[in-house]
């Protein structure tokens, strides 16, 4: 998230919260969901992974997928 500046909340679902960001270099502006896996039961984890995966097999313009060791990220420009 470095290259990212993390604003507002645009919204929350069962697993996370989505906020507004924008991108330090061009300013492209992006939604970010954000997810506790702390707080996620095994069904609810896997669910979270269930939807990264699909997320991964989306090629779109607007839609990056970035996955980390511990983390992943789903960008989607606005």
């Amino acid at each position: 998230f470095r290259d990212l500046r993390i604003t507002k909340q645009l919204g929350s679902g069962m697993y996370g919260t989505v906020r507004m960001a924008v991108n330090k270099t061009n300013k492209a502006p992006f939604a970010v969901k954000v997810v506790r896996k702390s707080s996620l039961t095994k069904p609810e984890m896997a669910a979270v992974k269930n939807e990264v995966q699909i997320m991964s097999q989306l090629h779109h313009p607007n839609s990056t997928l970035t996955a980390r060791a511990r983390r992943a990220r789903v960008l989607e420009e606005v």
